[in-house]
């Protein structure tokens, strides 16, 4: 339904929503998971819903003024985008915090899932960057009925009182939010350079193979994230320990769920891929398989990287996201540089995320040993 340049375009605008996720809400809505009151946690989520609303306020009118001097129109609802992405974060942390797995595993299904489906829905209709946000933006809605859940929490706890250690936890969210935004440049940087450096045609050919290979996996391991964040928090809160072997058991079962898809995606993607999407994705397929290495290390590794701003180690997730960052411009930048097409790029790319996912495994596992 969608031609290539017009998956790119898309992509690079939702790949700028995301370098903003995250930031919105200063993972907030993550310290609540270390707070010791009930009052405490839903205030930080309160606090999480309000910040990513103005933000979202804030970057609608930065860009409808870059719509004025003659950008896209599409551009315009980059401040939606980032609000209705926020509202996942915060709706995420509700379940985590109550324990409510079964819930958010279902949401995650619904949310992963349900965005393929409208943007195939709305492509029938006019297949536009339109059309794909549209997708993007209703599936997302289902997180705001944990925001029901926050209310009835909130009118329960009314009476309590905040104590100063607990208050002190908001201090954190400096840190946390500069590692979110690094984290969230980070992630992104593919989409980006891949629309600067080869166009949006390659950019539309790489988004796909992220579609087809990583979005699928990332809906799983939010899912894992979820429950073993919530354990982990229950854990430090009661003072007991057994938080290393609950990550270990986790990030070992997402490897025996993992290593089966992205294998054959190694194997098979190739032939497969050019075969289900038409001609004009040929080497979509190529650059699947180059991505399953990567793909699987970010699988089982990243979904526990929120572990460290838990444990209250910011620090060492921020200088983390940073060398990530410069790695992952070096990797695109590097083989383009040397004449080298976007699959060279993808290649080191793959290979550059697998080393900092075995670091981000040896950072989470020191800091819930704490």
């Amino acid at each position: 339904m969608y031609d290539p340049d017009v998956f790119g375009l898309f992509a690079a605008i939702s790949a700028t929503t995301a370098i903003f996720v995250g930031l919105s809400t200063f993972r907030l809505e993550i310290i609540a998971q270390d707070a010791k009151s009930e009052l405490v946690a839903d205030r930080l989520f309160g606090l999480a819903a309000r910040s990513a609303a103005l933000w979202g306020a804030g970057l609608s009118v930065a860009a409808l003024v870059l719509v004025v001097v003659g950008w896209p129109w599409y551009w315009a609802a980059v401040g939606a985008l980032v609000f209705v992405s926020s509202l996942q974060l915060v709706g995420t942390g509700i379940l985590i915090r109550h324990g409510e797995y079964r819930s958010l595993a279902r949401m995650n299904m619904i949310h992963g899932g349900g965005v393929g489906i409208v943007q195939a829905l709305t492509g029938l209709i006019a297949p536009s960057p339109w059309s794909l946000m549209v997708g993007y933006v209703v599936p997302r809605l289902v997180w705001l009925i944990p925001m029901n859940k926050r209310g009835r929490v909130r009118r329960e706890l009314s009476t309590q009182r905040v104590t100063g250690a607990d208050s002190r936890l908001r201090s954190r969210a400096v840190t946390a939010g500069a590692s979110a935004a690094v984290n969230s440049a980070a992630g992104q940087v593919p989409i980006l350079l891949a629309t600067a450096l080869y166009g949006t045609v390659e950019a539309g050919l790489f988004a796909m193979a992220v579609r087809v290979l990583v979005s699928p996996l990332s809906v799983i391991g939010q899912a894992a994230s979820g429950a073993t964040l919530g354990e982990v928090g229950k854990v430090r809160r009661s003072g007991g320990g057994g938080a290393p072997g609950l990550v270990n058991r986790a990030m070992r079962d997402l490897l025996l769920i993992g290593i089966v898809p992205c294998g054959i995606a190694f194997v098979a993607g190739p032939t497969v891929v050019p075969y289900l999407l038409g001609d004009s994705w040929n080497n979509t397929g190529a650059i699947v398989a180059a991505l399953a290495l990567g793909a699987l290390a970010q699988f089982v590794v990243a979904p526990f990287s929120q572990l460290l701003n838990v444990s209250g180690a910011q620090r060492g997730l921020l200088i983390w996201d940073i060398v990530r960052f410069g790695s992952s411009m070096l990797a695109w930048v590097l083989p383009w540089a040397l004449g080298a097409g976007i699959l060279a790029s993808v290649i080191a790319y793959s290979l550059m995320l697998s080393m900092c996912y075995v670091w981000l495994r040896r950072l989470i596992l020191d800091a819930v040993r704490r």
